[in-house]
């Protein structure tokens, strides 16, 4: 969990992410392999969804020591880690050099730094944790974008939307700081929502179900039932989504809504609505931002903070 100083710091900590330097990876490789387990893995995903339809590039997550049949000489494969000494990722790293990959890290430090020193490559280095076990899913992923920028995996503006992206966050941290007032501060206002009821989280779009799932994360992290629906499944029943962790009229739920949503989305919320009974109520909130990565991490910046309001 976040506390107040590692969120109050985290906008300027990206910022920090983003003004280091690291070699230029270019435009040559043909596919991109991103290795992480946990929260390295979750920012991994995250910049899959993310750059889905501006890569021009495959862009694979893998989870396991054994990296995919394809990888070779033209493969870039990049480690994440939140320690720099997952088994997975010094095990992945290892095999990536034995097919003559590109390997490139970015952690922290740890035995990944103490291995690219040794055998030159490619580092985007993030800064440690403030507090021992905070997630570093931010960090992680503004210094994958750091890195990956110039690559082929990201567009020619992926500089200037990265520091958009982090703009974003420190207009937010005004909004949802303790000092705002708790009427008129979202994060306040949903943790009253949430409280002491199960979440039923939605996003109309891969985008906003990405978020989603950070959510859930953070709600299970403070010890709330929290659950990510299908919008496309649970607006079509008449009765109780079947796998919700309790079958309880003691739920609030809230739909992630994206720019880029499908025209059908107004009919699944009303029929989601229908679906789950006039007991539960359906809050929309729209996602913040011009670009994907600004509304992606608008989002999340909103769940960290609901998240620290709900913990015990």
């Amino acid at each position: 969990m976040h506390t107040f100083d590692t969120l109050d710091k985290l906008p300027r900590r990206l910022a920090q992410v983003l003004d280091s330097t690291s070699t230029p990876i270019g435009p040559r490789n043909s596919s991109v392999v991103l290795v992480g387990t946990g929260q390295a893995a979750s920012a991994a995903t995250l910049f899959q969804t993310v750059t889905a339809n501006s890569s021009a590039v495959p862009v694979i997550v893998c989870r396991d020591r054994k990296l995919p049949a394809f990888v070779d000489s033209s493969t870039l494969v990049v480690a994440l880690s939140e320690t720099g000494s997952d088994p997975v990722s010094v095990d992945a790293v290892s095999h990536a050099t034995d097919l003559k990959a590109t390997v490139a890290v970015v952690a922290p430090g740890g035995h990944l730094l103490d291995m690219a020193e040794s055998q030159g490559y490619i580092v985007r280095a993030v800064p440690k944790p403030i507090v021992p076990g905070v997630s570093m899913l931010a960090e992680l992923f503004f210094g994958l974008w750091g890195l990956l920028a110039g690559s082929a995996a990201l567009p020619d503006n992926s500089d200037a939307n990265a520091r958009a992206a982090v703009d974003l966050l420190v207009r937010q941290r005004k909004v949802f700081g303790p000092e705002a007032a708790e009427d008129s501060n979202p994060a306040r206002l949903l943790t009253g929502a949430f409280y002491r009821r199960q979440a039923l989280l939605y996003g109309t779009t891969p985008l906003a179900r990405a978020a989603v799932d950070v959510w859930v994360d953070r709600l299970h992290a403070t010890g709330h039932p929290a659950y990510a629906g299908d919008l496309d499944t649970d607006a079509n029943i008449e009765r109780w989504p079947a796998t919700t962790l309790a079958q309880s009229p003691n739920a609030e739920a809230l739909v992630l809504r994206d720019v880029d949503e499908p025209a059908a989305v107004h009919a699944q919320i009303d029929a989601l609505r229908k679906s789950l009974g006039a007991s539960i109520t359906v809050n929309e909130l729209s996602m913040d931002g011009r670009t994907p990565l600004e509304r992606l991490w608008g989002a999340i910046y909103l769940a960290e903070w609901t998240a620290f309001y709900l913990a015990p």
